[in-house]
């Protein structure tokens, strides 16, 4: 007979739980009803959104757990070196990015649009963050599945429910952010948003207004050397870059 006090049991046993802990389960329960509305409608609108929430719900509890686990490492004087070390090779391959995003936007030599660069520099970041966010995630997860199978192969003792649960739980969490951030993300380095963008803003930060060498009303121009300049012409749908003679005229 089914003992009447199982939902206290329950309540109590939820009550101890971390954070973490309840959101795997409300994940994993949305996963297994994914699950069921995937045989039954593979395409279904209540599919895709319960296989969404079910792995943004696991990504979070992995990324709570990793977020308690290194924030008293950072502690350490060696792992400062090493975020400071990595934070400065972030910005560096951020600074590469803009700079691409700007060359390819434009057609020009990046050094003459500074203000754009620096203006795409944190979406650059962000674009760095995400692909470091992959790398760790993969790595992290099949590092959990490797300790598992260590830990079962020393001890000689298969995982309890418990652990088995967790650990399922935390490798679908690590796959869930990588395929959450793959799947959003593009696959070139420099997405076309971000040239849109590049193209777009050069035109007001980095050039200005120079009617001796523009001959159309939307123009705008930023001068390389006493002989040669670079034209913007905003006419069409996207602004355009090119060189032209146009030597300074004395005074």
């Amino acid at each position: 007979m089914e003992d009447p006090n199982w939902y206290r049991r329950f309540s109590a046993w939820w009550e101890g739980q971390s954070l973490a802990i309840k959101v795997y389960f409300g994940g994993s329960a949305l996963l297994l009803m994914a699950i069921a509305c995937f045989h039954a409608s593979p395409r279904g609108l209540l599919t895709g959104c319960l296989t969404y929430a079910s792995s943004g719900l696991l990504a979070f509890g992995f990324l709570r757990e990793a977020y308690l686990w290194v924030i008293p490492k950072l502690q350490l004087p060696l792992v400062k070196l090493l975020v400071t070390g990595a934070s400065v090779m972030a910005l560096a391959a951020a600074t590469g990015i803009s700079r691409m995003a700007v060359n390819e936007a434009t057609g020009q030599d990046p050094s003459y649009f500074p203000t754009t660069i620096a203006l795409l520099l944190p979406l650059s970041v962000l674009r760095v963050v995400s692909v470091v966010a992959i790398v760790v995630s993969t790595l992290s997860t099949v590092a959990l599945m490797l300790w598992a199978g260590a830990k079962m192969l020393l001890t000689w003792e298969p995982l309890d429910d418990k652990d088995f649960w967790l650990l399922s739980a935390r490798v679908l969490a690590g796959f869930s952010i990588a395929i959450i951030i793959s799947s959003t993300s593009s696959a070139t380095i420099v997405p076309t948003w971000m040239e849109t963008v590049a193209r777009k803003s050069a035109v007001f930060l980095d050039l200005y207004n120079d009617p001796a060498c523009t001959t159309g009303p939307g123009n705008r121009t930023r001068r390389i050397n006493d002989n040669v300049v670079i034209v913007s012409a905003t006419s069409g749908a996207y602004p355009t870059y090119v060189r032209r003679l146009c030597a300074i005229a004395p005074e």
